[in-house]
């Protein structure tokens, strides 16, 4: 392979990666990119030539469970905080769900 392809490659990969977190964390466009250091040009850019890369299933859980398996068999943590329930699906992007446990918290 040669470099150019090989940039051309891991540059794609990166954006995959940072589609999927975007889609996963919930937040806007605007609000992942100013998060992330990201140009909220290049993310909308991205996302509209390969949408597929940011959809996720949505599927209903259990209420009971602290914890449940995925297709893929990772782990999904179910976390309470002041009386409201966040479920956390694998991947899930560290920096957003630290912002959203400190505002669960100051709300408690």
């Amino acid at each position: 392979m040669d470099r150019q392809k090989a940039k051309r490659e891991a540059k794609r990969e990166f954006w995959r990666q940072v589609l999927a977190d975007w889609a996963r964390s919930g937040m806007s466009k605007s609000e992942y990119a100013r998060v992330h250091g990201l140009k909220i040009s290049t993310l909308r850019w991205w996302s509209s030539h390969y949408p597929h890369w940011s959809r996720h299933r949505g599927a209903a859980e259990p209420d009971t469970a602290t914890e449940r398996r995925s297709d893929t068999d990772e782990a999904q943590a179910r976390l309470t905080v002041g009386g409201t329930t966040v479920e956390v699906p694998p991947g899930f992007c560290e920096q957003t769900l630290e912002r959203l446990l400190g505002v669960l918290e100051r709300r408690a």
